[in-house]
């Protein structure tokens, strides 16, 4: 049996959560077309052997598809307890955060990087099982992150370069 690397098993909640995200939009598209759905009453007696209405099958699509999400539910909080924990083990802070960041809640490597961006840090290392890259900042944030106040009422107009 293959064991899994660490970056697979970091990447096991990023596609369980996309997972859930799109039965979740189907269980939506289900819930829009049984509203949409009329069901005719008669007292008149129908055959036997005619199948179950349609309205009844969306139904039970509905229920069906809300257990398995409810289920992959569970295995997204298992797992993210499992990489919560490992990301404690870490020892460089902004190494936790950006862990934290991309395989706790999701953000994209874009996201990432404009939340550091404002950070102040000059560069960050990002190790993968393949290769070790240093990213770097210009070195610029904008102001608001640090202070409350209207940048335009000031008069600043461009971010702010730090050394």
């Amino acid at each position: 049996m293959k064991t899994m690397s660490q970056i697979d098993f970091l990447q096991l909640a990023t596609e369980l959560n996309n997972r859930i995200n799109m039965k979740i939009e189907r269980l939506d598209n289900l819930k829009s077309l049984a509203s949409r759905t009329s069901q005719v009453m008669s007292d008149m007696p129908h055959s036997p052997n005619r199948g179950n209405s349609s309205l009844e099958n969306v139904y039970v699509k509905i229920i069906d598809l809300q257990e398995e999400i409810n289920s992959d539910v569970d295995s997204l909080v298992d797992i993210q307890e499992d990489i919560a924990f490992a990301i404690q083990k870490i020892p460089n802070y902004s190494a936790r955060d950006v862990f934290t960041k991309r395989y706790l809640s999701f953000m994209s490597w874009t996201e990432i990087a404009e939340a550091l961006q404002n950070t102040g840090a000059a560069y960050v290392w990002v190790v993968t099982d393949e290769k070790k890259e240093k990213i770097l900042s210009n070195r610029v944030v904008d102001i608001t992150h640090f202070l409350d106040v209207d940048a335009e009422e000031l008069g600043i107009t461009e971010k702010v370069y730090y050394f």
